[in-house]
Protein backbone atom coordinates (compact mmCIF):
# COMPACT_ATOMS: atom_id res chain seq x y z
CA UNK A 1 0.00 0.00 0.00
CA UNK A 2 2.98 2.49 1.15
CA UNK A 3 4.47 1.30 -2.34
CA UNK A 4 1.10 2.03 -4.23
CA UNK A 5 0.67 5.69 -2.61
CA UNK A 6 4.28 6.70 -3.29
CA UNK A 7 4.02 5.63 -7.13
CA UNK A 8 1.06 7.40 -7.59
CA UNK A 9 2.26 10.78 -5.95
CA UNK A 10 5.46 10.14 -8.35
CA UNK A 11 3.00 9.76 -11.26
CA UNK A 12 0.86 12.98 -10.32
CA UNK A 13 4.17 14.92 -9.97
CA UNK A 14 6.03 13.65 -13.10
CA UNK A 15 2.09 14.53 -14.76
CA UNK A 16 2.47 18.24 -13.66
CA UNK A 17 5.51 18.82 -14.23
CA UNK A 18 5.38 17.69 -17.53
CA UNK A 19 2.22 19.81 -18.06
CA UNK A 20 3.95 22.83 -16.76
CA UNK A 21 7.04 21.92 -19.00
CA UNK A 22 4.26 22.04 -21.78
CA UNK A 23 2.74 24.84 -21.04
CA UNK A 24 6.07 26.72 -21.13
CA UNK A 25 7.45 25.71 -24.34
CA UNK A 26 4.17 26.65 -25.96
CA UNK A 27 4.73 30.27 -24.63
CA UNK A 28 8.66 30.66 -25.03
CA UNK A 29 7.43 28.85 -28.91
CA UNK A 30 5.01 32.54 -28.77
CA UNK A 31 8.05 34.36 -28.49
CA UNK A 32 9.66 33.04 -31.83
CA UNK A 33 8.20 34.59 -35.07
CA UNK A 34 5.73 32.94 -36.93
CA UNK A 35 3.99 33.53 -40.63
CA UNK A 36 6.00 35.16 -43.31
CA UNK A 37 7.07 38.23 -44.61
CA UNK A 38 7.74 39.84 -48.20
CA UNK A 39 11.81 40.53 -49.11
CA UNK A 40 12.19 41.38 -52.93
CA UNK A 41 15.10 39.32 -54.03
CA UNK A 42 15.78 37.10 -50.83
CA UNK A 43 14.50 34.06 -49.11
CA UNK A 44 14.76 33.11 -45.44
CA UNK A 45 14.70 29.79 -43.54
CA UNK A 46 14.91 28.24 -39.80
CA UNK A 47 15.90 25.08 -37.97
CA UNK A 48 15.52 25.20 -34.42
CA UNK A 49 15.90 21.79 -32.77
CA UNK A 50 15.71 22.49 -28.48
CA UNK A 51 17.29 19.53 -26.92
CA UNK A 52 14.23 19.62 -24.60
CA UNK A 53 11.02 21.76 -23.97
CA UNK A 54 12.60 24.85 -23.81
CA UNK A 55 15.51 26.34 -25.17
CA UNK A 56 18.23 28.54 -24.69
CA UNK A 57 18.09 29.63 -28.64
CA UNK A 58 15.93 32.33 -30.37
CA UNK A 59 16.17 33.78 -33.72
CA UNK A 60 13.77 36.12 -34.77
CA UNK A 61 13.45 38.19 -38.48
CA UNK A 62 11.17 40.97 -38.92
CA UNK A 63 10.60 43.61 -41.44
CA UNK A 64 11.86 47.13 -39.96
CA UNK A 65 10.55 49.12 -42.78
CA UNK A 66 9.44 49.18 -46.38
CA UNK A 67 14.00 48.24 -47.22
CA UNK A 68 15.05 46.60 -44.24
CA UNK A 69 14.89 43.21 -42.39
CA UNK A 70 16.27 42.89 -39.16
CA UNK A 71 17.74 39.06 -38.41
CA UNK A 72 18.43 37.84 -34.73
CA UNK A 73 19.70 34.78 -33.73
CA UNK A 74 21.21 34.35 -30.06
CA UNK A 75 22.07 31.62 -27.86
CA UNK A 76 21.66 31.73 -23.86
CA UNK A 77 24.47 29.60 -21.95
CA UNK A 78 23.22 26.11 -20.95
CA UNK A 79 19.71 25.04 -21.58
CA UNK A 80 16.31 24.25 -20.25
CA UNK A 81 14.88 26.41 -17.93
CA UNK A 82 17.48 29.08 -16.73
CA UNK A 83 18.33 29.67 -20.66
CA UNK A 84 15.00 29.57 -21.86
CA UNK A 85 14.23 32.94 -19.36
CA UNK A 86 16.78 34.62 -20.66
CA UNK A 87 15.70 34.15 -24.48
CA UNK A 88 12.47 35.98 -22.82
CA UNK A 89 14.30 39.29 -21.68
CA UNK A 90 16.02 39.20 -25.49
CA UNK A 91 12.87 38.49 -26.98
CA UNK A 92 11.34 41.76 -24.75
CA UNK A 93 14.11 43.70 -25.68
CA UNK A 94 13.92 43.02 -29.14
CA UNK A 95 10.19 43.61 -29.68
CA UNK A 96 10.16 46.87 -27.34
CA UNK A 97 13.34 48.40 -29.61
CA UNK A 98 12.80 51.52 -31.64
CA UNK A 99 13.26 51.70 -35.08
CA UNK A 100 16.50 53.49 -35.22
CA UNK A 101 18.16 50.68 -33.05
CA UNK A 102 16.80 48.00 -35.04
CA UNK A 103 18.47 49.34 -37.95
CA UNK A 104 21.30 49.42 -36.35
CA UNK A 105 23.25 46.00 -35.74
CA UNK A 106 25.75 48.00 -32.89
CA UNK A 107 23.06 49.71 -31.35
CA UNK A 108 21.11 46.73 -31.10
CA UNK A 109 23.46 44.70 -29.66
CA UNK A 110 24.28 47.58 -27.12
CA UNK A 111 20.51 47.25 -26.06
CA UNK A 112 20.37 43.54 -25.53
CA UNK A 113 23.58 43.72 -23.62
CA UNK A 114 22.32 47.14 -21.30
CA UNK A 115 19.03 44.74 -20.39
CA UNK A 116 21.09 41.54 -19.41
CA UNK A 117 22.99 43.44 -17.14
CA UNK A 118 19.93 45.24 -15.61
CA UNK A 119 18.03 41.64 -15.05
CA UNK A 120 21.39 39.75 -13.57
CA UNK A 121 21.02 39.13 -9.99
CA UNK A 122 24.41 37.81 -8.61
CA UNK A 123 25.76 35.51 -10.86
CA UNK A 124 26.44 36.45 -14.39
CA UNK A 125 24.65 34.55 -17.07
CA UNK A 126 26.05 35.07 -20.68
CA UNK A 127 24.14 35.15 -24.32
CA UNK A 128 25.78 35.40 -27.59
CA UNK A 129 24.51 36.60 -30.18
CA UNK A 130 24.44 37.57 -34.05
CA UNK A 131 22.27 40.87 -35.23
CA UNK A 132 22.49 41.63 -39.21
CA UNK A 133 20.42 44.15 -40.94
CA UNK A 134 19.48 43.18 -44.60
CA UNK A 135 19.14 46.73 -46.63
CA UNK A 136 16.49 45.39 -49.40
CA UNK A 137 17.00 47.88 -52.58
CA UNK A 138 21.17 47.29 -52.31
CA UNK A 139 21.14 44.10 -50.88
CA UNK A 140 23.80 45.43 -47.98
CA UNK A 141 23.84 43.22 -44.99
CA UNK A 142 25.25 44.86 -42.17
CA UNK A 143 26.07 42.30 -39.22
CA UNK A 144 27.18 42.57 -35.40
CA UNK A 145 28.08 40.19 -32.85
CA UNK A 146 28.27 39.17 -29.30
CA UNK A 147 31.08 36.78 -29.18
CA UNK A 148 28.79 34.45 -31.46
CA UNK A 149 30.08 31.65 -33.60
CA UNK A 150 31.08 33.82 -37.02
CA UNK A 151 28.55 33.63 -39.74
CA UNK A 152 29.07 31.43 -43.02
CA UNK A 153 29.11 32.94 -46.35
CA UNK A 154 28.28 30.04 -48.81
CA UNK A 155 28.80 31.32 -52.91
CA UNK A 156 30.12 29.51 -55.63
CA UNK A 157 33.41 30.24 -54.50
CA UNK A 158 33.33 28.36 -50.76
CA UNK A 159 32.68 28.97 -47.57
CA UNK A 160 34.00 32.01 -45.52
CA UNK A 161 33.30 32.78 -42.09
CA UNK A 162 32.46 36.65 -41.54
CA UNK A 163 34.42 37.69 -38.64
CA UNK A 164 32.77 39.93 -35.59
CA UNK A 165 34.33 41.38 -32.79
CA UNK A 166 31.81 41.60 -30.05
CA UNK A 167 32.01 40.42 -26.31
CA UNK A 168 29.56 38.47 -24.88
CA UNK A 169 26.27 40.13 -23.51
CA UNK A 170 25.50 40.61 -20.06
CA UNK A 171 29.44 40.62 -18.67
CA UNK A 172 30.30 44.08 -20.15
CA UNK A 173 28.96 46.98 -19.09
CA UNK A 174 31.04 49.25 -21.36
CA UNK A 175 31.18 46.96 -24.38
CA UNK A 176 30.97 47.60 -27.64
CA UNK A 177 30.13 45.96 -30.86
CA UNK A 178 31.66 46.32 -34.39
CA UNK A 179 30.10 46.10 -37.45
CA UNK A 180 31.07 44.44 -40.42
CA UNK A 181 29.32 45.15 -44.06
CA UNK A 182 28.83 43.00 -46.50
CA UNK A 183 27.40 42.47 -50.11
CA UNK A 184 25.19 39.32 -50.64
CA UNK A 185 24.64 38.82 -54.58
CA UNK A 186 22.21 36.59 -56.02
CA UNK A 187 23.65 33.08 -55.62
CA UNK A 188 25.02 34.13 -52.12
CA UNK A 189 23.57 32.51 -49.20
CA UNK A 190 24.45 34.29 -45.36
CA UNK A 191 24.24 31.32 -42.42
CA UNK A 192 23.99 32.29 -39.14
CA UNK A 193 23.91 28.96 -36.46
CA UNK A 194 24.44 28.68 -32.90
CA UNK A 195 26.71 26.71 -31.30
CA UNK A 196 25.87 22.34 -30.57
CA UNK A 197 26.35 21.49 -34.61
CA UNK A 198 30.14 20.57 -34.17
CA UNK A 199 29.10 17.95 -31.98
CA UNK A 200 26.07 16.81 -34.04
CA UNK A 201 28.05 15.36 -37.25
CA UNK A 202 30.75 12.52 -36.45
CA UNK A 203 33.70 11.80 -38.37
CA UNK A 204 32.96 8.66 -40.50
CA UNK A 205 33.98 5.83 -38.57
CA UNK A 206 33.68 7.45 -35.13
CA UNK A 207 33.97 4.71 -31.86
CA UNK A 208 32.16 5.27 -29.10
CA UNK A 209 34.34 7.58 -27.28
CA UNK A 210 35.18 9.96 -30.33
CA UNK A 211 31.46 10.09 -31.77
CA UNK A 212 30.95 13.07 -28.90
CA UNK A 213 34.20 15.50 -30.36
CA UNK A 214 33.79 18.31 -31.43
CA UNK A 215 34.28 18.49 -35.85
CA UNK A 216 33.73 20.60 -38.52
CA UNK A 217 31.80 18.18 -40.47
CA UNK A 218 28.51 20.19 -40.07
CA UNK A 219 30.25 23.15 -42.17
CA UNK A 220 30.44 20.80 -45.01
CA UNK A 221 26.49 19.56 -44.84
CA UNK A 222 25.78 23.89 -44.48
CA UNK A 223 27.96 23.93 -47.95
CA UNK A 224 26.24 21.92 -49.82
CA UNK A 225 22.53 22.15 -48.43
CA UNK A 226 23.01 25.73 -49.70
CA UNK A 227 24.81 25.54 -52.22
CA UNK A 228 23.59 28.06 -54.88
CA UNK A 229 23.64 25.70 -57.87
CA UNK A 230 20.71 23.22 -55.89
CA UNK A 231 17.30 23.60 -57.23
CA UNK A 232 16.14 22.93 -53.46
CA UNK A 233 14.39 26.21 -51.04
CA UNK A 234 16.23 26.69 -48.47
CA UNK A 235 12.44 25.73 -46.40
CA UNK A 236 13.87 22.25 -48.25
CA UNK A 237 17.40 22.37 -47.46
CA UNK A 238 16.58 23.43 -43.62
CA UNK A 239 13.84 19.93 -43.69
CA UNK A 240 16.57 17.88 -45.16
CA UNK A 241 18.97 19.33 -42.14
CA UNK A 242 16.11 18.56 -39.61
CA UNK A 243 16.59 14.88 -40.98
CA UNK A 244 19.76 14.53 -40.59
CA UNK A 245 19.95 15.34 -36.95
CA UNK A 246 17.13 13.24 -36.21
CA UNK A 247 19.48 10.28 -37.99
CA UNK A 248 22.39 10.58 -35.90
CA UNK A 249 23.18 8.34 -32.92
CA UNK A 250 22.04 9.86 -29.63
CA UNK A 251 19.51 12.33 -31.71
CA UNK A 252 16.89 11.49 -28.43
CA UNK A 253 19.51 13.02 -25.88
CA UNK A 254 20.81 16.17 -28.19
CA UNK A 255 23.93 17.34 -26.18
CA UNK A 256 22.70 20.87 -27.10
CA UNK A 257 20.11 23.36 -28.74
CA UNK A 258 20.99 24.18 -32.29
CA UNK A 259 19.50 27.14 -34.20
CA UNK A 260 20.46 28.24 -37.82
CA UNK A 261 18.96 30.63 -39.88
CA UNK A 262 19.88 31.20 -43.70
CA UNK A 263 19.53 34.26 -45.87
CA UNK A 264 19.88 33.91 -50.03
CA UNK A 265 20.21 36.26 -52.09
CA UNK A 266 17.90 35.52 -55.33
CA UNK A 267 17.10 37.62 -58.53
CA UNK A 268 14.93 40.11 -58.27
CA UNK A 269 11.11 39.20 -57.40
CA UNK A 270 8.74 39.17 -54.52
CA UNK A 271 9.73 35.94 -52.31
CA UNK A 272 7.90 34.83 -49.71
CA UNK A 273 9.59 32.84 -46.91
CA UNK A 274 9.25 31.88 -43.37
CA UNK A 275 10.36 33.80 -40.59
Amino acid sequence: AIAQHCQGGMHGEISRMHEEMSLAAKIQKDFMPRGAIEAEGFEFAVLHQPTGYVSGDMHCVRKIDENHVGVLVADAVGHGVPAALLTMIIARSVQSAPTHVLSDPSAMLDRLNTDLMAAQSGATRFVTAIYATVEISTRTVRVAGAGHPPPLLISRDGVHRVETDGPLLGVFDDATFGVTELSLSPGQTLLVYTDGFETCFPRDGADAREIRLPTTTYVEHFARLCDPESASSLEEAMAELRGMLLEQAGSLHQADDVTALAIAARDAEPVRHAA
